[in-house]
Parts: C-alpha cells; structure tokens; sequence
C-alpha cells in the first residue's frame, strides 16, 4: 500500500529531539524523511544517493552525515526510521479497516428489520433537509427585506403586524415644516442650507441597500444628520468662546 501524499509532522517532538541542528542539519533531515516516506519506508544508505535527496553537494554531505544518520537505522544496506514506520503502519491499518467497511456497506440488505431501519433514516434525512430549506428560505426573506414598504404606505387588510415595519425613503422625499423648523431654530441652518443638506440626505438614503437603508422614524434620521452637520460646521469666533465660556 502506498503512502498518502501526506505526512504527520509532531512539531513538539520534533523540536525537542532536534534542537541541536543547524539550519542545513535541519533541512537534509526533513529531506530525507520526506523521500522515506513517498518511497514506503526506506531508503538505500549510498551516501551519493543520500547526498542528492538531502539536497546537498558531496562536501557538504560529508560535514553533516554524522549528525543526521543517527536519526535513521541502518539494516542491511537499507535506512529507516522507527517513528516514521509506525505512522505508516497505522495509516495502513486504518485504510484497511475503512476499505473493508466500505464493503460491508455496500452489500444489500435482506432483513426486514435493517430495510425498515433504512426507510426511516431516509425520511427523517428528508424532513431534516426539508425543515433546512425552510430555515434557509425565511432566512433570505429577512435578509432581502421582505417585512420592508415603501415609505409612507401602511399595510392593509386584517393581518396584524407582529413587530415596528421599517420603510425606505422616498426618492422625492423632501423635509416637512417640523423638520425644517428644527433644523432653522435649534441649530441656526438657513434655508439655503438646509435645501443642501436635504439633497445630500436624500442622495444617501436612497442610495443605500439592504437594510441599512430602512427605517422606523424618518424625521428622528433627520435630526441626527443635521446634529451631525451642525457638528462639522465651523464655529464663529463668538460662538467658540461662549463655548467655552469666556462670554
């Protein structure tokens, strides 16, 4: 049986029995365990051999073979390593017993009980991935806004909302007079600027997707964004100082 194109690598262990080599030492080491591995466990002990799959020139085989051979048995001109055989004895073991399990599973079944047994896993398997689907499908329906109207419509008929429906604004939404009123006596806008700032609000929301875009109380959004501008105007030199309370 071939190996698996992977390895298992305990880096603990590995370190703690390799800390006293150098960065080539560690290199050639790995090399060679790599090689043992794809080649099922062994390899010839020619040092020429070695020296090529440890990616390395004669010389400088020569300079490390002693440090990195001790890592390996040498049995009848032929290297291994004790824990890389035993990694590879239980994958082996394992791949055994998952290819005879595989077919057990695939004779057919003639007892009655196992055939009633079968049809009941597959019908809770359907109501299982029939209960998914429905979870998946509200799911989507939130997400897209399915409880969202337009805004300033109200539901109608004799269903009953269970929960505040948000709404998104209106491409042609303008201030009402509440809305500029506050904006012109609570924090000094004038109109011009408040017709700006409206355009730019009204620019954003209706821009906006998902349902960041939606919400309950409209003129409430309008406060906080004039707030906010307020914030960001520049202050008179007057108002500084009231500020901070020279005056």
């Amino acid at each position: 049986m071939s190996a698996p194109p992977y390895m298992k690598l305990y880096v603990a262990d590995y370190l703690g029995d390799t800390h006293h080599l150098g960065a080539m030492e560690h290199g050639a080491y790995l090399l060679l365990l790599m090689a043992m591995w794809r080649a099922g466990g062994s390899l010839p002990a020619i040092d020429a051999n070695l020296a090529r799959l440890a990616r390395c020139t004669p010389d400088q085989w020569a300079e490390i073979r002693d440090v990195v051979l001790p890592f390996f048995k040498r049995s009848r001109g032929r290297l291994t390593h004790k824990r890389l055989a035993q990694e590879m004895a239980k994958y082996e073991n394992t791949s055994g017993k998952r290819s005879e399990a595989g077919k057990q599973g695939g004779r057919p079944k003639s007892n009655k009980i196992n055939d009633g047994g079968e049809a009941k896993a597959s019908s809770e398997e359907s109501n299982c991935r029939h209960n998914q689907n429905q979870n998946q499908n509200q799911k989507e329906e939130i997400e897209e806004g399915a409880q969202v109207l337009p805004f300033g419509q109200s539901e109608v008929g004799d269903k009953v909302a269970s929960r505040p429906r948000g709404s998104r604004l209106q491409p042609d939404w303008k201030p009402n007079s509440a809305d500029i009123a506050y904006a012109l006596r609570e924090h000094s806008f004038t109109q011009v600027e408040i017709d700006r700032i409206a355009a730019t609000f009204r620019d954003y929301w209706t821009a906006v997707s998902g349902q960041k875009g939606v919400k309950l109380d409209w003129s409430a959004t309008w406060r906080n964004w004039i707030r906010t501008e307020r914030e960001r105007r520049p202050m008179s030199a007057a108002q500084s100082h009231a500020r901070q309370g020279f005056v």
